[in-house]
């Protein structure tokens, strides 16, 4: 007969082997009932359902919501939230798949989706995973994962691999490139390739990456300051398919020390659009209540062109309310070529489809969830406007920007 010291230790083993039936059955059950409560149309349903699943912290849980979740869910919170939970699959084994995934998962979309959420995880795996995505077949992911280094990841071994860019990436994507060497390096060799390897050459075996709080950009400037600096608004403008919004709503007629907003808008507008380079793809869309669209999709920016939309752009005039959503929409139902949004307003949203700020940057959240677009946002709050909300106005535009990896520009 077994002592008891002796059948507890056997019965304490049995329990703890990788292979235990009872445990290996438990989450059987559970991915059952994952499956099952995953069919519902109910979004509230689909989320507990995940959680549950998320909650075993097994790499056969983690392939579930990588590639039965994000590839599938239409719910943008559902879809949000599935993806910040990766970040409690924490064991190695898990972390090492997950790090792989971001450039050898077949789904381009998956690839993209991961290499934007590796911004909220942490990990050498998840590091090295991006720095491979940066020579990524797909443009959308290179562009997430150099970002995510950027923000998060910013490690020595991507400095070469940025290096290796130039020269094959245009427009955004090369902008973008140089933005995250002068970044990280704290130097600024423009787009010379050459130079950016020699550099390199000297200086790699002591480099650590730069604070990403050494060279944030400004975010509030006076308006007579800004109309003296190159580029006014809109800085340098790195994208050759570019949209360019701009709120024409009754507000915009407030004065300033230039003129009134809209006068300040409409000459920067113009200035910036004279700069752009001949082989660029351009669209200017104006609003208030309604929506003007110079053209329904980009066209080039030729010097014909160019003249058009100046004297169109002469004629608008401010009056009524504010369809932001509606703007940033007719873009991505219209023109595919679009990757940059620069949007010029001064207030919250007040009329359209939608109005809610918070329902506005998650339903502009899910329409670039693949297109990728950056939109960058300039609030001219300069001069007085009685009445307006200015605090929102700036928190919307804010968030809104950051929300698409783009700058946000407070004239005031």
């Amino acid at each position: 007969m077994l002592k008891k010291s002796t059948l507890h230790i056997l019965i304490l083993s049995f329990f703890l082997l990788p292979t235990n039936p009872i445990l290996a059955k438990s989450f059987s059950k559970i991915k059952k009932e994952f499956y099952r409560e995953y069919r519902s149309s109910d979004y509230a349903k689909r989320m507990a359902a995940v959680e549950k699943l998320a909650k075993t912290k097994k790499l056969a849980a983690l392939k579930i919501l990588v590639n039965v979740v994000l590839r599938r869910e239409n719910d943008q919170y559902v879809f949000e939230e599935t993806a910040r939970m990766l970040k409690d699959f924490d064991s190695p084994k898990c972390r090492a798949w997950l790090g792989k995934q971001i450039y050898r998962h077949p789904k381009k979309s998956i690839r993209m989706t991961l290499a934007a959420f590796a911004r909220e995880w942490d990990g050498k795996e998840i590091a090295h995973g991006l720095v491979a995505a940066i020579q990524d077949s797909d443009w959308r992911v290179r562009s997430e994962a150099i970002y995510s280094i950027r923000k998060k990841h910013r490690v020595k071994e991507a400095i070469p691999a940025l290096i290796k860019r130039l020269g094959k990436e245009k427009g955004r994507l090369l902008g973008e490139v140089v933005e995250a060497l002068k970044d990280l390096t704290g130097t600024n060799k423009g787009t010379n390739k050459q130079a950016w390897l020699n550099w390199w050459e000297n200086n790699k075996h002591d480099f650590q990456p730069q604070n990403p709080n050494q060279h944030s950009p400004q975010e509030q400037v006076r308006l007579s300051t800004v109309l003296r600096r190159k580029g006014g608004f809109y800085g340098t403008i790195y994208s050759n398919n570019v949209v360019f919004i701009i709120d024409i709503s009754g507000s915009m007629q407030a004065g300033t020390e230039a003129g009134t907003r809209i006068q300040v808008a409409k000459n920067q507008l113009k200035s910036v659009i004279d700069q752009l380079p001949a082989k660029a793809y351009f669209n200017v869309i104006a609003y208030n209540t309604k929506l003007f669209p110079w053209k329904k999709k980009s066209v080039p920016a030729n010097p014909s062109n160019k003249s058009k939309v100046k004297k169109w752009i002469d004629q608008l005039q401010a009056d009524q309310l504010t369809a932001t959503f509606d703007a940033l929409e007719f873009v991505f139902k219209y023109d595919k070529k679009a990757d940059t949004i620069y949007l010029l307003s001064d207030g919250q949203p007040t009329w359209g489809r939608i109005t809610g700020q918070e329902m506005i940057k998650s339903e502009i959240r899910k329409l670039n969830r693949y297109r990728k677009i950056i939109i960058h946002t300039i609030a001219l709050m300069a001069g007085q406007n009685p009445g307006e909300d200015e605090q929102a106005a700036i928190t919307f535009m804010r968030e809104l920007a950051k929300d698409n990896r783009g700058t946000f520009k407070l004239v005031k």
